[in-house]
C-alpha cells in the first residue's frame, strides 16, 4: 500500500520515468521515480505520483493556512510502493478491464516529444512482463533525492493552485512536468 513520505528517508541515486495506463477512451500518466535506500542493497522502491479529476495541488500559502490551523482542506500525496514493480503500475489502472502500463520517455534530444520505451504490464489481468530493472527505461534524475524532496517537487509543479481540466491542466502535464523537475 502507500505509506507517509518520510523526508529523512534518502534513496541512493535513482532514475525516473513515467507510465501511461490504457483506460478505454482515455490514456493516464503519472510520474514514477525508483531508488534503493542507503544500506538496504535489495529495497527498492517506487514513488508514484499522480493527477486526475479530483486533485489539487494547493499553493504555499494554502498549505502554510493548513498548518496555521491544523484543518487539512486540500489533500495532495504520492504513493510509496516497497520492493513490488507491479503494484507500483497498477496504480495507475483506474479499472481492473484495462492493464496495459507502459513507459514513456523523452526522445534523446527533444523534451517535447515522447517515446514508448517498453511495457510494463499487459492484459489479462495485470501480467508484469518487465520483472526486472531495465536502464533502458528509466532517465537518470538531475541529483540524488530523498523522498522528501520528490514530495516537495509535486507542489513545484506547473499546476498548483490550478483546477484540473481534461485537455490542458491534466495528468500528462503534471508527469511531464514532475520529469523535467526531477
Amino acid at each position: 500500500g502507500s505509506s507517509g513520505i518520510n523526508a529523512e528517508w534518502p534513496l541512493r541515486p535513482g532514475n525516473c520515468l513515467f507510465l501511461s495506463s490504457s483506460v478505454p477512451m482515455f490514456e493516464h500518466w503519472a510520474f514514477v521515480a525508483r531508488g534503493c535506500f542507503p544500506g538496504l542493497k535489495d529495497s527498492v522502491v517506487y514513488f508514484v505520483a499522480q493527477y486526475n479529476s479530483d486533485s489539487y495541488i494547493p499553493t504555499t500559502k494554502q498549505r502554510d493556512a493548513e498548518r496555521e490551523g491544523g484543518v487539512k482542506k486540500y489533500h495532495f500525496a504520492a504513493d510509496l510502493v516497497e520492493n513490488c514493480k507491479r503494484h507500483a503500475a497498477l496504480l495507475l489502472c483506474t479499472t481492473k478491464g484495462k492493464t496495459n502500463v507502459w513507459v514513456f520517455l523523452p526522445a534523446s534530444s527533444h523534451q517535447d516529444e515522447w517515446v514508448r520505451m517498453g511495457d510494463i504490464l499487459t492484459d489479462p489481468e495485470g501480467q508484469l512482463v518487465s520483472g526486472q530493472f531495465d536502464p533502458s527505461q528509466w532517465e537518470r534524475m538531475q541529483s540524488p533525492r530523498k523522498l522528501g524532496d520528490l514530495n516537495e517537487l509535486m507542489y513545484q509543479t506547473d499546476l498548483v493552485g490550478q483546477k484540473y481540466t481534461a485537455g490542458e491542466k491534466n495528468c500528462q502535464m503534471f508527469a511531464k512536468s514532475m520529469f523535467r523537475l526531477a
